[in-house]
């Protein structure tokens, strides 16, 4: 039987310590060869149903042995022009606000189709881990306080993972939005247990921290880095909220993977266009603000099995780019919540004769 898991299954199940746990494994098997990627891969077709609507399908997968899991992540969107970036559409139904986005994982033993898994609860634990295991591999060993920058349903997952790697004492949060940075605060401080305080300026958000993590969907900078104190660890959850001088200021920088794919602006993600769909309609960021040399960047793989060379002094400044997701997360992930699942009795079952068929595809 083949599972079908929902946002609300995988919640049930999927813990934030044993999700740090299985992306470390993973980061693990992909640097000693024991792991596959799969590029990012993002398509873009003009959409027949308006002409201000860009069909944006984006594709990843990977593999590792230890898995057993194939995991291939689908996001099927439609794209609208906004003034000033493409906005998401939902789907048109009676129920408002919906997106298709699934991950199938496949067995590499048997080939079968495991499970079919909503995509959103899994990518936001699995960045989340990711920001984690950075700071847990260049933070300071005494790091307790955190500068947040960005109050949504991802930045909160960066604070679970925090707290998995390190002893959280206190946390600033700042957004624009003030009673969406208040109602956040006191969320996160029910759910972790320390003062979570939310603060009026980006400025004041990472004065006094040992780490600062920006969590948003901006588009540019939301930090300069000369605001920057000694000791500090920086993560970003894409190199668009970061800022040249945070980037030349860090005495250790560290990305998720070294670039892989096409080259270009953004190196690490493949690009198919069909018809006239504009850069301004493609929604893909560059990161033409930032003097990094992608290809010399190590990656997470490097510094957890000390390929490179991390933090070696309390007062240097490093910096985590979480530049691009990996496929081996969603393997991973998938595969731990594939088997939580079936130990719990979680998911509705499916019979495999449906997704097998009696000739060669």
């Amino acid at each position: 039987m083949a599972l079908i898991l929902t946002n609300e299954d995988v919640e049930q199940v999927l813990t934030m310590k044993d999700c740090v746990s299985v992306v470390e494994e993973a980061f693990i098997d992909l640097g000693r060869g024991q792991g596959v990627n799969i590029p990012r891969t993002d398509v873009l077709i003009p959409s027949a149903r308006s002409a201000g609507l860009t069909y944006y399908p984006k594709i990843m997968a990977g593999a590792t042995r230890r898995s057993g899991v194939f995991a291939l992540r689908i996001n099927s969107d439609l794209w609208a022009d906004a003034t000033e970036r493409m906005v998401r559409v939902s789907i048109e139904s009676e129920a408002q606000n919906k997106f298709c986005a699934l991950v199938l994982l496949y067995s590499i033993d048997t080939c079968e189709l495991l499970a079919i898994c909503h995509s959103g609860f899994i990518q936001r634990m699995r960045v989340g881990a990711t920001g984690g295991i950075g700071a847990k591999y260049l933070a300071r060993k005494d790091a307790a306080t955190v500068g947040l920058i960005g109050s949504s349903w991802q930045a909160g997952a960066q604070l679970l993972a925090l707290r998995e790697v390190r002893n959280i004492t206190q946390v600033k949060v700042y957004s624009p939005n003030r009673e969406r940075r208040t109602s956040f605060a006191e969320e996160m401080s029910k759910i972790l247990g320390v003062q979570v305080r939310p603060v009026d300026t980006a400025r004041e958000c990472v004065r006094n921290v040992d780490i600062v993590d920006l969590a948003t969907s901006a588009r540019e900078p939301v930090i300069d880095g000369k605001w920057l104190e000694e000791g500090v660890h920086v993560h970003c959850i894409q190199p668009m909220e970061l800022d040249n001088e945070t980037f030349l200021r860090s005495n250790v920088v560290v990305s998720n993977v070294r670039p892989f794919g096409s080259t270009g602006e953004y190196p690490y993600i493949q690009v198919f266009n069909m018809g006239e769909v504009s850069r301004e309609r493609q929604n893909i960021p560059g990161t033409p603000h930032l003097s990094v040399n992608w290809d010399n960047t190590p990656g997470l793989s490097e510094l957890i099995l000390g390929q490179v060379e991390g933090r070696t002094a309390d007062k240097q400044i490093t910096l985590h780019l979480n530049n691009v997701g990996v496929g081996i997360q969603f393997a991973a992930v998938g595969a731990k919540v594939y088997e939580l699942a079936k130990e719990k009795g979680v998911g509705k079952e499916i019979p495999r004769e449906w997704l097998l068929q009696a000739v060669q595809g």
